[in-house]
């Protein structure tokens, strides 16, 4: 994927960590200050934009997905390291 389509989705990226490490869609909606709606479209849209199925969803919970579990641990890498230099820009 080149980086035109990948920086669109970078937000949608973190929004997947969250709703993972939250454990539901209202959870993550209340800690980035949105409607569980809009973070399912978030989701979804990120699926689309990577043709997988990233989570199964019940009404009651969501599981990852094989696919899904590979992409959570690159996604949380990849937040990890935009802390790391955030926080390494603000301590020069």
């Amino acid at each position: 994927m080149n980086t035109n389509k990948l920086i669109p989705l970078l937000p949608d990226l973190a929004i997947f960590v969250t709703v993972i490490e939250q454990g539901n869609f209202s959870k993550a909606a209340k800690k980035l200050g949105v409607t569980p709606s809009a973070v399912s479209r978030q989701i979804s849209r990120l699926e689309d934009a990577l043709s997988l199925k990233l989570l199964q969803r019940t009404t009651r919970q969501i599981a990852l997905t094989e696919s899904g579990k590979i992409t959570f641990d690159y996604c949380k890498q990849m937040l990890d390291a935009a802390d790391q230099a955030v926080s390494a820009s603000s301590s020069v």
